[in-house]
């Protein structure tokens, strides 16, 4: 009877064996597309202004001249980051920020230089990002902003 005890514990094993296998394949494909489930995306409107979020330059400032050209916004808000431009200018490296040249992609596919307006404080990462373009919404006659994240 042990020998038998024995098989048949093996042959339970080894039926559990694809089925794990099968609920980690499901939650990685889960986990890698929760994102896409999880974000609700609202039709385009006209909005008090267009954010450009930093990074993925130039893409993210040519979709923001584009709406700003469609007439979905009369603004276009750019955020500013202040390292690494004080390490460098410790060291007597000049460094023109993301901003500075988003805002010369922004007027070189039209949008007037009065249009654009650099956010403060300075930012850290996105959570940041987000938190100075919600103060310059609550200061805005409107409350509705378009976020540039192509």
């Amino acid at each position: 009877m042990p020998a038998q005890k024995n098989t048949v514990a093996r042959t339970a094993r080894r039926s559990r064996v694809p089925l794990a296998i099968l609920f980690l394949l499901v939650l990685i494909i889960f986990l890698l597309n929760a994102g896409r489930w999880l974000v609700v995306e609202d039709p385009l409107a006209h909005a008090q202004a267009i954010a450009v979020l930093s990074g993925r330059m130039p893409i993210r400032a040519l979709e923001a001249a584009k709406l700003y050209r469609a007439g979905y916004a009369k603004e276009i808000w750019l955020t500013h980051i202040t390292e690494p431009g004080k390490s460098l200018e410790a060291m007597g490296v000049q460094f023109f920020g993301e901003e500075y040249y988003n805002l010369h992609i922004l007027v070189h596919e039209g949008v007037p230089v009065e249009a654009i307006h650099v956010l403060d404080p300075p930012i850290r990462n996105t959570a940041d990002e987000i938190v100075t373009i919600k103060a310059a919404l609550n200061a805005a006659p409107s409350h509705t902003v378009i976020i540039v994240t192509t």
